[in-house]
């Protein structure tokens, strides 16, 4: 089973628009840092309010995008899709699950099927199950998550974007009998 950090960072491989829904107010920070940590580190990150801010950016810049007003953005947004296909990197758009811009995300069918793959909803996605998603890990490295680390180690493996996310689910998956 695929976790949140693994469809991050997915979707972050997937331009131009992805959104992700958190759970309160008090954690879109922590949300935000998450996506940040995730994405690729030679990625310049801002963050935005509004889809004006998240357009004036470079396309090369991840833009973390926390509407004040959810609902409007959403409407703005599927109004104006055409307006992100030239991104490198995407816009993240951060929704209060059960909020106006979730709420207006389902009345917005366009925009909805095309963000559909790259709508992460973390809390529902972290139901984790380590023996499958050992298995996953093995399946796309081949190599199990402590062979991976190993050869990390050593110098064996290339710092690609698809490495370091690897790398990053070998980090999670690995046993705590092998932590240093």
């Amino acid at each position: 089973m695929w976790d949140s950090v693994n469809n991050i960072w997915s979707a972050l491989q997937q331009p131009p628009l992805m959104v992700v829904l958190y759970d309160d107010y008090g954690l879109l920070e922590s949300v935000q840092e998450e996506v940040a940590s995730i994405a690729n580190p030679s990625w310049p990150v801002r963050r935005v309010s509004t889809v004006d801010e998240a357009l004036s950016t470079p396309a090369d810049t991840l833009a973390l995008l926390a509407p004040a007003d959810e609902g409007a953005t959403i409407e703005e947004l599927d109004g104006g899709r055409d307006r992100f296909v030239d991104r490198a990197v995407p816009v993240v758009v951060f929704l209060l699950r059960g909020g106006s811009g979730e709420r207006a995300l389902a009345k917005a069918p366009s925009l909805l099927s095309w963000v559909r793959s790259n709508l992460i909803d973390p809390s529902e996605q972290d139901q984790f199950d380590s023996d499958a998603a050992r298995e996953e890990f093995i399946r796309s490295a081949g190599k199990t998550p402590e062979e991976w680390l190993a050869m990390r180690r050593r110098g064996e493996i290339d710092g690609s974007p698809e490495s370091l996310g690897l790398t990053y689910r070998a980090l999670l998956l690995e046993g705590p009998d092998d932590l240093a």
